[in-house]
C-alpha cells in the first residue's frame, strides 16, 4: 500500500513539474517500473508484469483526474481500502467462522465510510437547490 501510495505522488508530482507536455509520455513509461513486482524473472513475465502495472496506473489516473481530483478524504479513503485489502482476504481464508465473521464486518464497514465521505456533497447539493 505504502508503494502504491509513493507512486501515485511520484507520477502526480511529476506531471505537474513537467517542463514540457511532452515529456509526460517517457516520465509516466518509466514511473511504471516503480509498480513492478521483483519476482519477474524471463521477458514474458516482466511483461506481463509491466502490462499490470500500465492497467494499475490508469486506474490511479482514472480515480486521481475523474473521481477525487483535489479531495483529500476521498485519498485517504482509497489508501484505506487498500490497506485493509490484505487483512480481508487472509481473514476469508481461514477456516475460522468466528473471523469469516469479523471479515465480514469490516467490508461492511468500508462502503458506510465511502457513504460518510460522501454524503456532506450531497447535503451541500440540497441546500444550494433550495436555497436557488
Amino acid at each position: 500500500m505504502l508503494m502504491s501510495a509513493a507512486a501515485l505522488a511520484v507520477i502526480v508530482i511529476g506531471v505537474r513539474k513537467a517542463p514540457k507536455r511532452w515529456m509526460l509520455v517517457p516520465l509516466a513509461l518509466l514511473a511504471l517500473f516503480m509498480l513492478l513486482s521483483t519476482d519477474a524473472h524471463t521477458p514474458a513475465e516482466f511483461a506481463l508484469q509491466y502490462g499490470l502495472a500500465f492497467a494499475r496506473a490508469g486506474a490511479y489516473a482514472l480515480f486521481c483526474l475523474w473521481f477525487a481530483r483535489n479531495n483529500y478524504l476521498a485519498y485517504a479513503l482509497a489508501f484505506w481500502m487498500m490497506a485493509l485489502r490484505a487483512p480481508l482476504v487472509e481473514l476469508f481464508g481461514t477456516a475460522n467462522p468466528a473471523l469469516h465473521l469479523q471479515a465480514w464486518i469490516i467490508t461492511a464497514a468500508l462502503p458506510l465510510a465511502v457513504v460518510w465521505a460522501v454524503y456532506p456533497a450531497f447535503l451541500r447539493k440540497r441546500e444550494a437547490g433550495a436555497a436557488s
